[in-house]
């Protein structure tokens, strides 16, 4: 590992512009896996909602089972969303060009998402005990979904489209 750091070094002394090749390579991947922790939030929140599905179906549960279907489906498109939204920084060759002053928006909007999933998560696993929280988590969603639409928004600005 030492020697592998050591060749980086020499690499980034000489080769002009390999250091911001770098950098931006660790902005993609770091992009890529807080999208991949929200995938997985908000597969996470579906399958604890699925699990809700018989019991509600029978009437065990106070919960409406078609409301739950929904919110299931809605869940599966926002995971499908973000795992499929557009990552951070595009390379040199790439038609989507992020700017600096985007890339820190964008940060920000990703740091807003992870709470919002992990709040998503956490009122579908409440929502057995207590079925008035069901407006909530429908609540969160929509937002959820509207800051997503807001993340993309950005990439669809720097096409000029």
């Amino acid at each position: 590992m030492t020697q592998d750091l050591k060749i980086l070094e020499k690499l980034e002394t000489w080769i002009p512009g390999f250091r911001g090749y770098k950098q931006k390579e660790l902005l993609r991947e770091d992009d890529r896996l807080v999208r991949n922790y929200l995938y997985r939030r908000l597969k996470d929140a579906e399958g604890v909602v699925k699990t809700y599905m018989p019991d509600a179906f029978d009437g065990k549960l106070p919960l409406n089972a078609s409301e739950l279907q929904g919110i299931a489906k809605d869940l599966d498109s926002l995971g499908t969303r973000i795992r499929a939204a557009p990552g951070g920084y595009g390379g040199y060759f790439d038609r989507v060009k992020v700017e600096e002053a985007e890339l820190t928006k964008l940060k920000q909007l990703d740091a807003a998402l992870v709470p919002a999933c992990d709040g998503i998560l956490a009122l579908a696993r409440e929502l057995r005990k207590n079925a008035a929280l069901m407006s909530d988590l429908r609540e969160k969603i929509d937002a959820l979904g509207f800051d997503i639409d807001a993340r993309n928004e950005m990439f669809k600005s720097s096409r000029g489209g």
